[in-house]
């Protein structure tokens, strides 16, 4: 009799998971479909500038900057357009919920669906759920390795492990805690699968870079202080509530006092010691690391708070264990359990909203940027070569960002802009991308005589933003020997009088 109470009870909390699953899931699409933004920024663009090509390109599929493993897996969601790479990431993020929820079922935690809950409902992975960034695929597979690992299957966890840097290049600061586990389990002789994804890739990237060791000699961030700066040690702390969320956070750390305890042991000493390894101290050394790479500029960081979402799948495990302890002190049945299962619900629900808005609208400066591609169409300026900085420009323009004839991202010489460019080209400069990653200055711009402005449109608050400049986007066309017709765009080179849209 209890055994089939016990399985009617496994039961039900499967249509319970499952169903939990498809409501996240169907709940982050609509976020999807409904936004007119996107959180992950310019960078959301690039990637998918990438994946949306790579098969016409074969070369993309092995750029550093764009993750290879994630350009390949995006790629397959992309001939559904940017909505399909986007809804990759909402399927890997549910699937992380549930993994964590199989693993605490599988250690007989009967609050196992709160390794769902607190994963997916953690603030910024539901927004970052709903864009093309690669932290999602990172925290995906970084949980499965550890899941695989905890299960025995120590050679599948290390060789999916090797490939976590070609998603998310900061998961090598990782290794040493999975070789300290291999070595608690006295499993040393797995290490020889740690330079597989490294082998692979250098291999096959062979081909188009002529040079083995591409991964290293590639590595795309380096020297880029200058540019993004740096900050606080605490830094990422002073936002670990927007992050991860109160609840995720309060219950882990119990979680972890519970298993430092003994108060879930599982399979022993060497398991227990596993499990802290992986659940509780390779969350604290990645935090730890992007802290320190922050506060001391180094790697081209910008403190990005969404690099933290990485690890909220694999502490999503910890926080489980961590609501169960404190439950079962007394009874999940009885109203002292209820009480913290619906309080905690009800801040869950409540800060994802708090912080976040969904769906997400454009910010300020992509919502310029789309009022000046617009403009662009309407005057029949896109038909042209497009130079752009801002990658929302190739995006909203439509264009093939790696067609030379179409596009390019940034002029060929910073210090003489019109030279390279033909006449009647385009190029569109704004003030984030422009002086900072692109290294051009609108003075530049304004004193060759070969380009003349035609358009500059400021937002209306003014606003400023990387390098402390007031953010504007400022459309030049190469003079050519019409330029008196409509074509040429202005009256003459003497009276240049650009039009102005404050917007």
């Amino acid at each position: 009799m209890q055994f089939a109470k016990a399985r009617n009870s496994h039961d039900l909390t499967e249509v319970a998971a499952w169903l939990l699953g498809l409501t996240f899931l169907m709940g982050l699409s609509s976020i999807v479909v409904l936004s007119r933004g996107t959180y992950g920024g310019a960078d959301d663009v690039v990637h998918y500038k990438f994946s949306a090509w790579a098969f016409a390109y074969p070369g993309l599929f092995f750029d550093h900057w764009a993750k290879p493993l994630y350009t390949l897996a995006a790629s397959l969601f992309a001939p559904f357009g940017f909505t399909g790479v986007r809804i990759m990431n909402v399927l890997m993020a549910v699937c992380s919920g549930y993994i964590s929820y199989r693993f605490l079922r599988k250690q007989s935690n009967p609050l196992a669906l709160w390794g769902l809950v607190f994963c997916v409902s953690a603030p910024l992975y539901f927004i970052l759920a709903t864009t093309g960034m690669t932290e999602i695929m990172g925290g995906w597979m970084l949980l499965t390795a550890t899941v695989l690992f905890l299960r025995k299957h120590y050679g599948w966890s290390v060789a999916l492990l090797s490939f976590l840097p070609f998603v998310r290049t900061e998961g090598v600061v990782l290794f040493p805690l999975f070789m300290l586990a291999l070595l608690a389990a006295g499993k040393w002789k797995y290490f020889v699968l740690f330079p597989l994804g490294f082998l692979v890739y250098s291999l096959v990237g062979w081909k188009f870079h002529g040079d083995f060791l591409w991964v290293i000699h590639q590595m795309p961030y380096t020297g880029a202080t200058a540019i993004y700066g740096h900050g606080s040690l605490l830094h990422f702390v002073k936002q670990a509530h927007m992050i991860f969320g109160v609840p995720l956070l309060i219950f882990w750390f119990v979680g972890l006092a519970g298993n430092m305890t003994g108060r879930f042991s599982t399979s022993g000493s060497k398991g227990d010691v596993m499990k802290l390894i992986l659940v509780y101290l390779s969350p604290v050394v990645y935090f730890t690391a992007h802290s320190t790479v922050w506060w001391q500029g180094w790697g081209g960081s910008l403190g990005l708070p969404r690099v933290m979402t990485v690890i909220i799948p694999v502490m999503s495990i910890g926080a489980a264990e961590g609501i169960f302890s404190l439950i079962r002190i007394t009874n999940r049945y009885t109203w002292p359990g209820i009480a913290l299962q619906l309080a905690t619900a009800g801040v869950l629900v409540w800060q994802l909203t708090a912080w976040y808005d969904h769906p997400t609208a454009r910010d300020e400066e992509t919502e310029l940027v789309y009022r000046a591609c617009q403009w662009m169409q309407k005057e029949e300026y896109s038909s042209r070569k497009i130079y752009y900085y801002n990658p929302f420009v190739y995006y909203y323009l439509g264009i093939n960002p790696w067609d030379p004839d179409r596009s390019r991202e940034k002029v060929p010489d910073p210090e003489n802009p019109g030279r390279g460019i033909e006449e009647g080209e385009i190029v569109v400069w704004d003030s984030h991308f422009g002086p900072n990653e692109g290294g051009l200055p609108a003075g530049n711009l304004d004193r060759d005589s070969s380009l003349i402005l035609i358009r500059v449109f400021e937002p209306d608050p003014p606003f400023t933003v990387l390098g402390n400049e007031p953010y504007q986007i400022r459309i030049y066309v190469k003079k050519n020997s019409n330029f008196h017709d409509r074509n040429g765009l202005i009256p003459s080179a003497t009276e240049q009088q650009s039009t102005y849209d404050k917007s």
